[in-house]
């Protein structure tokens, strides 16, 4: 798994129609995506022949992704998998940071993967807690997934890829219904990509890979909505951020400002106290700073807050 795609990665490094999508322009969106940029081609050069094969390759694997989604999704699931297609500016509810640096970034995918058949009373939410033994982001909340690697056909791939290695999530078993727009983050220079799957036939989650993976949480997404377990936290940096106490653990950084735009698109966001601000507790800063060769104040890969302000200071 990529160090830089996790929980606490926000402070270091942010109608549906069956059986197909029918959202041009969200197909126009995919392939505008640097990733899938199309590689120079010269009849005459057969290397460019063989890498304009492979791009292509990935581009139908990617669009085939986006548009399989399943014609036997489950209602409470629809309302995400449209507003995904009809994403409008500020959906992620801040700013995140814009990328300055020359060359191409890296590239890393996680996958928010959602558990529940038709007429489930308590949908959850994949999310693992990392090994305290890692030497980045040590401890903290964070969907399954990493960098994409060059064996990947694109971010589908990798994110289950990922998912496989790190909890035993069988591929097979996932349905993919659509994808967030990349998040940059600053410091580690990743673009991410949000990967959003329905586990149709769940197993009990399982650590494949102990010295990556200390648990596996199937987090109900009532938990999350649950007024009294939202809340937002301010970093020693100054950067706040939303905030989750579920299962047991702090989901905050990286994690809990996807959770937080997912949950608001999915359309189970409730009303919570957006004041509620609290400092982010010295053992889990402790434990960040300690796996983290970055310094404090460049842990912020957002312009502000979550609510568009400083982040409080």
């Amino acid at each position: 798994m990529n160090d830089a795609v996790d929980g606490g990665a926000a402070f270091e490094d942010p109608g549906f129609e069956d059986p197909v999508f029918e959202d041009t322009a969200f197909e126009e969106t995919l392939f505008k995506d640097p990733a899938f940029e199309q590689v120079g081609f010269d009849e005459g050069t057969a290397g460019r022949k063989d890498a304009a094969a492979k791009e292509a390759e990935r581009r139908a694997e990617a669009l085939e992704a986006v548009l399989a989604a399943p014609a036997d999704l489950p209602s409470w699931l629809r309302p995400l998998a449209t507003a995904v297609q009809r994403l409008e500016p500020g959906w992620l509810g801040f700013q995140p940071r814009v990328r300055t640096l020359p060359g191409e970034p890296r590239r890393s995918a996680v996958l928010i993967l959602f558990g529940g058949a038709e007429g489930e009373t308590r949908p959850d939410i994949l999310i693992t807690e990392r090994a305290a033994t890692l030497r980045a982001h040590a401890g903290q909340p964070a969907f399954p997934g990493g960098r994409i690697d060059p064996e990947d056909p694109g971010p589908v791939h990798a994110a289950l890829r990922e998912a496989q290695e790190e909890t035993g999530v069988d591929p097979a078993s996932v349905s993919v219904f659509g994808r967030l727009p990349e998040i940059y983050l600053q410091p580690s220079d990743f673009m991410v990509a949000s990967v959003l799957g329905w586990w149709h036939t769940p197993s009990p989650p399982r650590v494949v890979s102990p010295l990556e993976v200390a648990a596996v949480h199937r987090v109900s997404v009532a938990e999350l909505t649950d007024p009294g377990n939202r809340l937002r936290v301010r970093h020693p940096s100054g950067y706040s951020g939303p905030a989750f106490h579920a299962d047991g653990m702090l989901v905050w950084g990286f994690t809990a400002g996807l959770l937080d735009a997912v949950l608001r698109l999915g359309g189970w966001e409730r009303p919570w106290d957006r004041d509620r601000l609290e400092d982010l507790p010295e053992e889990v800063n402790a434990l960040a700073v300690r796996s983290s060769s970055i310094r404090p104040a460049d842990q912020r890969p957002f312009a502000a807050g979550s609510d568009g302000s400083d982040g409080g200071k």
